[in-house]
């Protein structure tokens, strides 16, 4: 029996958050630097800010679907490296800017943390929710914030850790079998 899924495929939330990236992009880089167009600017930024919790999601999924987590990490740090010099001269006009960097660093230093939540995890399962786990969530949470720009680094924390406990919630109540809420095997999101 055919059953039409429901929902959004992962495919239109890439196209969702790339088109909200690029308005917020180009208000800030454009549009904010006009005089007399700070309304529309800022307007044009608040659609932007739906970009970041959408690349969340789409990390923590390609976190637990992905064959080589490794190669998944090399691949945001090779995009990292690659888009930095751009965005450096888009946001702050030179060449290369350490005080602020682009999102795939971001990103990368989130999937690093989940990956070694799920380590941690594994090897303390009897105690995921418990004050070793708080403990440890709070010194990675630190590490991110540290690594990245404060208010992004603490609302991506925020993002993943609510996709990841998706995750191991999803994980407890299917037993031995994966299935994600939220995720079904068709790649619709719901």
């Amino acid at each position: 029996m055919n059953v039409k899924q429901q929902g959004i495929s992962g495919y239109w939330l890439k196209v969702i958050a790339v088109i909200s990236m690029l308005i917020d992009h180009t208000s800030a880089v454009i549009l904010e630097q006009i005089p007399g167009l700070e309304n529309p600017a800022f307007l044009m930024r608040i659609i932007g800010r739906l970009a970041f919790p959408i690349y969340c999601f789409l990390l923590v999924e390609g976190f637990y679907h992905t064959r080589s987590r490794a190669k998944y990490a090399g691949r945001l740090f090779l995009f990292a490296l690659i888009s930095e010099v751009p965005f450096d001269l888009a946001f702050s006009r030179r060449m290369w800017d350490f005080s602020s960097n682009n999102v795939f660093f971001t990103l990368l230093f989130g999937l690093l943390v989940i990956w070694g939540v799920e380590k941690i995890r594994q090897k303390f399962v009897a105690d995921v929710y418990g004050e070793k786990a708080a403990a440890i969530r709070v010194i990675l949470t630190i590490v991110t914030v540290a690594g990245t720009s404060f208010l992004y680094g603490l609302r991506f924390v925020g993002n993943c850790d609510n996709f990841c406990n998706l995750h191991v919630l999803s994980e407890e109540s299917e037993g031995n079998g994966y299935r994600c809420s939220g995720f079904n095997p068709a790649g619709k999101y719901h």
